[in-house]
């Protein structure tokens, strides 16, 4: 039987590593990009010069990963691993709340599918499977 502390370290494992994949994603910035900006269809972010920039809020949301990697594996407890959890994602809405084109889902949806922004999709998966080891560690019941 696994124990919760092995799922603890995996939950944090795979933080790093969607956190890494955001300096991934962000190195093909030319790939992020929404509709209905313009009059034509699709649009670069790269583009457009007031929102160029943008793309790196991801690489901010992957800086804030990575701090909060090396906060929760000083938790002790499933409360403590709780808190910093709501902490980082209240933090990480910070950079995306800062997207002016569009909303961040609204970029990273149609990057993905309109562009074919593969490595976005591997990075966004990545944080869904982060966020399922964290349920499954919170979930756990210890057996001492």
């Amino acid at each position: 039987m696994v124990k919760a502390k092995k799922y603890q370290f995996l939950a944090i494992a795979i933080l790093v590593i969607a956190s890494l994949s955001t300096f991934v994603a962000f190195i093909y910035d030319d790939a992020f990009c929404v509709t209905g900006y313009g009059v034509e269809g699709i649009t670069y972010l790269n583009t457009i010069s007031s929102a160029s920039d943008e793309p790196v809020l991801f690489v901010f949301a992957g800086i804030i990963g990575l701090f909060f990697a090396m906060l929760l594996s000083f938790t002790k407890t499933k409360f403590w691993f709780h808190a910093v959890n709501f902490v980082m994602l209240m933090c990480m809405a910070i950079p995306m709340s800062m997207f002016s084109a569009a909303p961040f889902y609204q970029v990273i949806y149609e990057s993905i599918f309109l562009c074919g922004h593969r490595v976005l999709l591997s990075t966004v998966l990545i944080f869904y499977l982060y966020w399922g080891a964290v349920a499954i560690y919170l979930l756990k019941l210890d057996k001492t």
